[in-house]
């Protein structure tokens, strides 16, 4: 396989291995997916709201098994909900609509946070999908150049918002207020690219893949820059996402087309990803998420489809 030979020279700990599930999107899912009943019925029973997937950038998933996938190509935010068996689709709120929905995450008391990636606007929804407020609203000095990720806190007191143009992550408060802005690391050095963002729960620390120098930048949640993680021999990285309970980095890998695994402490432990349309395929992970099973969404923007897998 392309992958195991590309990183052949990895020392190797123990294994994790993660299998395909399911896909939304594209022509819909793989036939011969292995899956429970409800995931069965809701990935199955809906092709035609599956297919309208156009260009996924984000997707988060919250306690009531809602699948939340931010479109961009369709202006959408597309929300499975697993439980009811039921779509729905949020195409803005008011008179404001979504150009191209990017960052999306949910927070501790499900509400739902979208960030716009043209507009520069920060839309919030409460847990029954109904529109709060804006977090971020138009100003004539845009506050937000380009938001591409986001991640809320554990408390839901901060929102890390990557703006990858102005090479920084914007803190912002509940109120929208700038709380800090993070982009030195240190003597001369700061972020470069920011385009995916994660937190540790544990060590309540802020991870940002920094695509342009092909590492993580680790933060404190206060905002202090703590070090800087290497994953050689990994280029070109486009997707970050941490499991606080596996204490496992995952890192989306466009040259193979795969998702690679690496411990804590760096050692790579596994990839997964088979390169291809199909629906259990993908041409480039774009983002990544990890739910509160520890399943892994894999957002294929070329694709037009968002991958799920499960540790085996």
């Amino acid at each position: 396989m392309l992958v195991a030979t590309a990183l052949a020279g990895s020392a190797i700990g123990q294994s994790r291995e993660y299998q395909y599930m399911f896909t939304i999107g594209a022509e819909g899912v793989n036939p011969k997916q292995k899956a429970s009943g409800r995931w069965s019925k809701l990935a199955f029973g809906s092709p035609e709201r599956a297919s309208l997937i156009n260009v996924p950038s984000g997707v988060a998933v919250d306690l009531k098994d809602r699948i939340f996938i931010a479109d961009r190509g369709a202006a959408t935010v597309h929300v499975f909900d697993l439980v009811e068996q039921s779509y729905k689709a949020l195409r803005g709120a008011e008179k404001t609509a979504f150009q191209c929905p990017a960052g999306i995450d949910v927070d501790v008391t499900g509400r739902l946070y979208v960030a716009d990636a043209c507009s520069g606007l920060v839309f919030v929804f409460e847990s029954d999908l109904s529109f709060s407020r804006m977090l971020v609203k138009k100003h004539k000095h845009r506050l937000l150049e380009q938001p591409v990720a986001l991640v809320v806190a554990p408390d839901a007191k901060r929102v890390y918002v990557a703006d990858s143009p102005r090479h920084r992550v914007v803190v912002l408060n509940q109120e929208g207020e700038v709380h800090q802005e993070l982009s030195a690391l240190g003597p001369g050095e700061a972020l470069a690219t920011p385009v995916s963002v994660a937190i540790d729960r544990r060590s309540r620390e802020l991870l940002v893949l920094d695509t342009e120098r092909d590492r993580v930048e680790v933060f404190a949640l206060s905002g202090e820059h703590r070090r800087t993680l290497r994953f050689p021999p990994m280029r070109g990285l486009t997707a970050l996402a941490f499991d606080s309970q596996r204490r496992l980095f995952f890192l989306g890998d466009p040259r193979f087309e795969a998702v690679h695994i690496f411990s804590e402490d760096g050692t790579f432990v596994g990839s997964f990803g088979q390169s291809g349309s199909a629906a259990g395929e993908s041409r480039a992970p774009s983002s990544l998420y990890i739910d509160f099973r520890g399943f892994v969404y894999l957002v294929d923007s070329l694709g037009s489809k968002v991958l799920v897998f499960g540790e085996v």
